[in-house]
């Protein structure tokens, strides 16, 4: 008998092993849909979401969604939340974002309620059970205002007289009337005019927004003008002594008030704050540099989330029901492994 060649030899073994190795099996989809697959080596590898590509409903709900609104987000969590959602608020932010994690893990000791295969679990794990996968999310990043931004952005900053006569003159329809303080003589504002001694007879010793006005245009007029002396007023007021240079300047004093108020909001469709504003100078040469702070802005801002948070936690209450839902948590939420 002939001996067959080696590397025919070789080939055939080879071939034979590569047959033995495609084996068909007949498997499910995680919804119960048959599948068949063959097997063509010996390797390990994940099938699962090729076998999931052939089920005719997803194995788990999962997706992002940007709500617009406050009323809309807790509409859409109201329309799909289990007992183990979670609202967490990140405030880490110069605003604030809310994320409804809808499928957050379930309580430490909750039992699973997806159905399928029971897997054996070891001791450690009967006390951290309820996993889930984190990936059903509904988010509501509510705007700054365009008033909120500008403001604060502007704060702190350098001004030459020109820049804060323009400045004063586009924003004037956010100046307010401190006389809204007389009806609340114990809010933030009114408590910061009365430490630097304002009070009711002065209006807190906050300029209206006519005295803004004419500050804004006296400003205007003397711009270019030399700065010869600054004197601090005993009314917390400063005086401004400018060499003449226009036509139209008669050499007085320009009086310039320290505070004014602004109203507006935080957030863009939400309640407006009366912000108290302190106007401060610098003189650098014959020239005053300007500066706007706001007092205690992140109070305000702080106060505008803990409003919207209250509201959302009365719109998760459901008709009939007397707490929220879902509880909403002062966090900020890491991706969930």
């Amino acid at each position: 008998m002939n001996e067959i060649p080696n590397n025919i030899a070789q080939t055939i073994l080879e071939q034979a092993e590569r047959e033995a190795q495609r084996r068909p099996i007949s498997v499910a989809a995680h919804d119960g849909t048959p599948v068949e697959v063959v097997i063509c080596n010996a390797s390990a590898d994940p099938i699962q979401a090729k076998l999931d590509a052939f089920a005719l409903v997803p194995r788990s709900r999962a997706g992002k969604v940007e709500a617009l609104d406050l009323d809309s987000f807790a509409a859409l969590i109201l329309r799909d939340y289990d007992a183990g959602s979670q609202v967490f608020a990140d405030v880490s932010g110069p605003g604030v974002r809310f994320e409804a994690v809808l499928d957050y893990h379930r309580p430490v000791g909750a039992q699973p309620t997806i159905p399928g295969p029971v897997y054996p679990i070891v001791e450690a794990d009967k006390a951290r059970g309820g996993q889930r996968h984190g990936r059903e999310i509904i988010a509501y990043a509510p705007a700054l205002s365009d008033e909120w931004r500008a403001w604060t952005g502007q704060a702190g900053k350098g001004m030459s007289q020109g820049e804060f006569a323009a400045w004063i003159d586009e924003h004037l329809p956010d100046l307010a009337d401190p006389r809204h303080l007389l009806n609340d003589p114990d809010s933030t504002a009114a408590k910061f005019g009365a430490a630097y001694g304002g009070n009711v007879d002065n209006l807190f010793g906050f300029a209206d927004p006519d005295r803004m006005v004419k500050l804004s245009t006296g400003l205007s007029v003397r711009e270019s003008s030399v700065v010869k002396n600054v004197v601090n007023l005993a009314s917390g007021e400063v005086s401004i002594q400018y060499e003449t240079e226009h036509a139209d300047g008669d050499g007085r004093p320009l009086a310039v008030p320290r505070r004014f108020l602004i109203s507006i909001p935080v957030f863009k469709r939400e309640a407006a704050y009366l912000v108290p504003v302190k106007l401060a100078y610098r003189k650098k040469g014959g020239a005053l540099e300007w500066t706007l702070d706001l007092f205690r802005s992140d109070r305000f801002r702080d106060d505008a989330i803990d409003g919207m948070r209250r509201g959302l936690e009365v719109k998760l209450i459901p008709e009939g029901g007397t707490a929220p839902v879902v509880p909403v948590h002062l966090a900020k939420r890491a991706a969930q492994g």
